[in-house]
């Protein structure tokens, strides 16, 4: 099956590039941090959940505060970015959308964030794994349901 993300690592598309600092802060950070629902710290160790990775890679590659909650950050990206089907590329946020009137917040909110890397796989702090970590896009994030959002002054 063929990739559904460019194909460019941080390093082929540039340093320079705010999207490929973001990816290079986020890679920083696997296994470092603890998963935990509604922790949002950008200490060394401290616990977080998705949102408050995603936010704290943001910051440290030098992007704006794009605030905390999957729910926030997708209408942030509304406002300053464009919705983008396959491929993504570095830095492309992706949002887990629910699909059940019984899952919270109901249908088409976001439950879960993550960011492309450009290289077929997504850097996410997730409670399945406990920690942050990379995964392939084939499986969870290849879904009709994930919604991506590019932010196009990171590509400049």
């Amino acid at each position: 099956m063929e990739s559904t993300f460019f194909r460019g690592s941080p390093e082929t598309i540039g340093a320079d590039n705010l999207a490929a600092r973001i990816v290079a802060e986020a890679r920083k950070q696997i296994g470092k941090h603890p998963y935990l629902w509604g922790a949002k710290g950008c200490g060394p160790t401290d616990p977080q959940d998705c949102s408050g990775a995603l936010r704290c890679w943001i910051l440290a590659g030098g992007g704006k505060d794009i605030g905390w909650g999957s729910w926030g950050q997708r209408r942030w990206c509304q406002a300053d970015g464009v919705k983008v089907p396959a491929p993504y590329r570095a830095g492309d946020l992706l949002f887990w959308m629910n699909q059940t009137a019984s899952e919270p917040g109901g249908p088409e909110t976001p439950s879960h964030v993550g960011i492309a890397t450009g290289e077929g796989t997504v850097l996410e702090e997730t409670a399945t794994y406990g920690n942050v970590v990379e995964t392939l896009v084939m499986g969870r994030w290849d879904k009709p349901y994930v919604e991506a959002w590019r932010i196009q002054e990171w590509s400049m």
